[in-house]
């Protein structure tokens, strides 16, 4: 039986609804940056702000890159919106593709890549990813 955040990706991604940034900025459940992001999820998740759940790690579905955090701002970077616990093996999946220079970056890693895309394209992406990665525990994506 698979854990109830893995049902969700058990289906193939619906591309209709995307958080907008104004969304995901107005969340009452935002932060200002990585620490207090973290401290608060683990202390829903666990009773505990200073490590996370086992075998746990925080995504963001739109990458904490500098590039991203000023053009969409910490907000955005840290809600709820954009952040899912994820398995540990599965962050290493997405985390290799993001460092990896796949053929259509033209010689960039792929981050620096998504990076030049807007917010709702790279969400699109970042939940296929991480679909690709839970299903498959392989990311296969190209645009």
């Amino acid at each position: 039986m698979l854990p109830s955040i893995l049902r969700l990706f058990t289906r193939t991604p619906s591309p209709r609804w995307v958080p907008t940034i104004k969304l995901a900025e107005r969340l009452n459940f935002s932060w200002l940056n990585h620490e207090e992001m973290r401290a608060q999820l683990n202390l829903w998740l666990t009773g505990a702000s200073r490590y996370n759940p086992f075998n746990i790690s925080f995504h963001h579905i739109v990458q904490q890159i500098p590039d991203n955090i000023r053009q969409f701002g910490f907000r955005a970077i840290y809600s709820l919106a954009n952040v899912v616990p994820l398995p540990n093996a599965t962050h290493r999946i997405i985390t290799n593709f993001q460092i990896s220079r796949p053929a259509f970056a033209g010689g960039r890693r792929f981050s620096d890549w998504i990076s030049t895309h807007p917010w709702e394209y790279q969400y699109r992406v970042g939940i296929r990813i991480m679909w690709e990665a839970l299903r498959y525990e392989r990311i296969t994506w190209e645009p």
